[in-house]
């Protein structure tokens, strides 16, 4: 196998975005007793008053978290600038497989 300057460029962009080598997705329960926990019930909570948080588990996908910071790059050379916002996503435990 030939190894060209793309593929040495690709070995360091994977470096850079996965310094631990991990690039397999997880899913990281967040206790009631953390700051993000509160926070993420509070934003739910103030959004869908009826609603009831059962649990609070964060995604962690090294692959899409990669494809962001990219993304956020991109938009850093066009405009000099981004903001980023928190966004929340509610759905049932029988979808939630589908959506990591």
């Amino acid at each position: 196998e030939e190894i060209g300057p793309s593929s040495i460029a690709g070995e360091n962009l994977i470096r850079t975005l996965y310094p631990d080598g991990n690039i397999e997705e997880t899913l990281e329960e967040i206790g009631p007793s953390s700051r993000h926990y509160n926070i993420a019930v509070r934003s739910l909570t103030s959004t869908f008053p009826q609603g009831r948080v059962k649990r609070v588990s964060k995604v962690i996908n090294p692959f899409l978290k990669g494809m962001y910071e990219l993304k956020k790059a991109e938009y850093q050379c066009r405009n000099g600038a981004v903001k980023e916002i928190t966004l929340y996503h509610t759905t049932s435990q029988y979808k939630a497989n589908d959506i990591i």
